[in-house]
């Protein structure tokens, strides 16, 4: 079984970012869910929320 890729959203951010640079060196495979990535992601959009984000596992690093 192939293992899911796990979605960072924010992950250009201050804290995303170390998430995803941890997962990376855990060996997990990972796509970064950003305004500014191909394809973008955008909570304020539902549009974005379709697609190859349906695909991958999510993993949030926003905190309130």
């Amino acid at each position: 079984m192939e293992e899911k890729k796990i979605l960072v959203l924010g992950g250009k951010g201050k804290t995303g970012r170390r998430v995803a640079e941890r997962l990376t060196k855990l060996g997990k495979a990972i796509r970064i869910g950003s305004r500014s990535e191909k394809p973008p992601f955008d909570w304020e959009n539902p549009q974005t929320w379709t697609g190859p984000w349906m695909e991958w596992t999510p993993f949030t690093s926003h905190f309130s």
